[in-house]
């Protein structure tokens, strides 16, 4: 059974804009086996990885208007259906969009977050400046605090009792 999937979404090439595949290879090592780590390179792919009975995050970089890089923005299933926002992205279909359509032919989880990364450096070639890289390890480890990414001990060892 899956408890819930973590989408990273971007391209590790174009600096700040590989943040979210950067938090899904920061979540590798610590994560639940019944949490589903993806990655995906454009949001147009983002559909075929949702399924409406698990729990979804997705980390995104961002560009909002004025938060310094390596910010932190969190938006639920609400907000994203009620908030305006002015989309540019360097993926060709933007992320909302394809969301808003994925709500529309109800293919959406019933619980769904946006992590946001803000980012500002996007170029082919480039690496994530040094505020990404804090703001993914921040988020990787807002993730692994959510009670459905942590690891859950096993069963305790069987007590062995004697009697003499």
């Amino acid at each position: 059974m899956t408890l819930a999937c973590v989408i990273g979404v971007g391209q590790p090439l174009r600096g700040d804009d590989g943040a979210g595949p950067r938090v899904i290879e920061l979540l590798r090592t610590g994560s639940h086996p019944a949490v589903t780590l993806r990655t995906c390179a454009v949001p147009a792919a983002l559909l075929d990885h949702l399924d409406a009975g698990v729990p979804t995050f997705i980390v995104d970089a961002v560009v909002t208007d004025g938060a310094p890089a390596g910010t932190l923005h969190y938006w639920d299933l609400d907000a994203l259906r009620t908030t305006p926002c002015r989309v540019t992205s360097s993926h060709g279909l933007d992320l909302i969009s394809m969301l808003r359509l994925g709500d529309e032919l109800g293919l959406l989880p019933t619980r769904l977050v946006l992590v946001g990364i803000e980012g500002r450096t996007f170029s082919l070639g480039s690496p994530p400046s040094p505020a990404v890289e804090q703001g993914a390890r921040g988020a990787a480890a807002w993730l692994e605090r959510l009670e459905a990414l942590r690891p859950q001990p096993g069963p305790a060892p069987a007590q062995e009792s004697r009697t003499d």
